[in-house]
């Protein structure tokens, strides 16, 4: 479970975000809004999973803002916040400048 200061500032930056982001948005421009806290690579792979909704037109990824944000604030939360392999194995030796993340 997350204190509540984690929960306060989980809504802070959601509250941010309904007021950045557009109504629609691609895959792409989402380090724009949020910078590194979750790189497009690594949304390409949870989306596979158990990301956030997206619709494809071509190549591009489409979210919407409203069910993109519901996600974050779950993801946020979960703690759920890095796969790669440094990351995942405990390796005390990588910085987290070096993580894929």
């Amino acid at each position: 479970m997350m204190p509540n200061n984690s929960s306060q500032l989980i809504e802070t930056i959601i509250r941010g975000l309904e007021q950045e982001l557009p109504v629609t948005f691609q895959r792409r421009d989402i380090p724009r809004y949020i910078g590194n806290s979750l790189a497009v690579g690594t949304l390409a792979n949870i989306a596979a999973k158990n990301g956030p909704p997206f619709i494809r037109k071509g190549n591009k990824a489409i979210y919407e803002r409203s069910s993109f944000l519901e996600w974050y604030a779950k993801w946020l939360a979960s703690g759920e916040f890095c796969r790669c392999n440094k990351c995942a194995d405990g390796d005390e030796t990588s910085s987290k400048n070096s993580c894929e993340m």
